[in-house]
C-alpha cells in the first residue's frame, strides 16, 4: 500500500482535476508506505493583468500588448467617465496572451445628457475576471 500526496500543479495541457505527472516513474518498484506525489492540474498558468481602469483607451492598449495580452474594446456611455477612458476590464489574471475585454467610455448619453438625473450604471473598478 502506497501513501498518496497530492499536489495541484498549474499546466497548460492538462484538464483540471486529471493527473500531469507523478514523482515515481511507470514500473518503479518501492516498499510498502513510501509516499508517491501525485501532480494534478488546476488548470493553466495565469499572470497579472495590468490594471489599466482609468487609462486612455489607447494607452490601455499599449500597456495590455506590451504584457502579451490581446484585447476586444466595447463602448458604453459613462456621464462619470471621460470620454476615451477604460471604464472597466475583464480580468486582473489571465492566460499569457488571453484576449482581454476593455470597456470605453463614450461620454455621457446624448438623450440623458441634458436631463439632471443620473442613469449612468458604469463603474471604475476592474471588474475583476468576468
Amino acid at each position: 500500500k502506497l501513501s498518496p500526496k497530492i499536489q495541484a500543479v498549474a499546466d497548460d495541457d492538462t484538464a483540471v482535476g486529471y493527473v500531469v505527472k507523478t514523482d515515481l516513474a511507470a514500473g518503479s518498484t518501492v516498499s510498502t508506505g513510501t509516499t508517491v506525489t501525485i501532480y494534478v492540474s488546476n488548470g493553466p498558468k495565469t499572470v497579472s493583468v495590468p490594471n489599466v481602469v482609468g487609462s486612455t483607451a489607447d494607452d490601455a492598449k499599449g500597456a495590455l500588448e506590451a504584457e502579451g495580452f490581446k484585447y476586444n474594446l466595447t463602448y458604453q456611455y459613462s456621464s462619470s467617465v471621460a470620454q476615451g477612458t477604460v471604464v472597466s476590464q475583464s480580468a486582473t489574471s489571465a492566460k499569457s496572451g488571453a484576449t482581454i475585454t476593455l470597456v470605453i467610455s463614450n461620454g455621457p448619453d446624448p438623450a440623458t445628457s441634458g436631463a439632471n438625473t443620473n442613469t449612468d450604471s458604469t463603474t471604475t473598478k476592474p471588474t475583476g475576471g468576468q
